[in-house]
């Protein structure tokens, strides 16, 4: 049960930290709660929880918050978005999955470096990103040092072969899935397997294509994609700054 109700918690967290995030873009309240509801319970959030997979969900709200935070102290340069996103880069680091924070890691410094050059204060804008990471770094050093001591006596205390390493790559073909869930397979209710140990689910993926359904699942609806591209044409006076961004992010991802 409490395993449960730390998904329940993350999930809704991952939900309020994407809603303030598209609030401080200066987005109302229905497109917020609408990227909000894709973010929290897409296809991809869902398949880590339905896989037990706990330090991957519970790194997921405090990613938006803390690019939240960046815009917030790029444009007001008020000293308390400094010490806001110090407390959510610190959470992020403190959510235990080294993936997870190295990606997170690498879209907020790529959120920041962007918002450095468009900001009229580049040094004060920098200087305030790189205390934020500065004092989260030392925060978080009480769990990070003592795990880096320990990981030689891990299983994955080297260098992995290759293969490891890309094994759950997206296969080119799983491209479909953002237009067709289920193309190949889904959740199958009749399978009767504790999935892990977690008791979040009685089902097991009935999934029949490359590498694992919770690591590839990339459906988060058909309108969303749509209204992505919509975004993105060039006529659209109302398109998002950002946009351009963030797309591209999806596209490298």
């Amino acid at each position: 049960r409490a395993v449960l109700l730390f998904f329940i918690l993350h999930a809704y967290l991952s939900l309020l930290g994407c809603y303030l995030f598209c609030r401080w873009q200066n987005l109302s309240s229905l497109p917020s709660l609408f990227a909000a509801t894709i973010y929290g319970w897409g296809g991809f959030t869902l398949g880590q929880i339905a896989a037990g997979h706990l330090t991957i969900v519970a790194s997921f709200p405090w990613i938006p918050l803390l690019l939240g935070a960046i815009e917030r102290w790029s444009e007001s340069r008020r000293p308390h978005w400094i010490m806001i996103g110090t407390l959510f880069a610190a959470l992020l680091l403190l959510s235990g999955h080294p993936q997870t924070i190295y990606l997170g890691g690498l879209l907020a410094i790529a959120y920041g470096t962007r918002k450095i050059f468009l900001s009229s204060q580049r040094l004060s804008t920098t200087a305030g990103l790189i205390i934020m990471a500065s004092i989260a770094t030392l925060l978080v050093a009480v769990q990070w040092i003592p795990s880096a001591y320990f990981l030689s006596e891990t299983g994955r205390g080297h260098a992995p072969a290759g293969s490891f390493q890309t094994e759950a790559s997206l296969p080119p073909e799983n491209l479909a899935t953002y237009l067709i869930p289920d193309l190949f397979g889904g959740l199958d209710p009749n399978v009767n397997k504790d999935l892990h140990t977690t008791g979040l689910t009685k089902s097991i993926p009935s999934y029949s294509g490359r590498s694992s359904w919770w690591e590839v699942g990339t459906y988060f609806g058909v309108i969303p994609l749509l209204l992505i591209f919509l975004s993105l044409w060039p006529s659209n006076e109302n398109r998002q700054p950002g946009g351009r961004f963030f797309a591209g992010v999806g596209i490298l991802s």
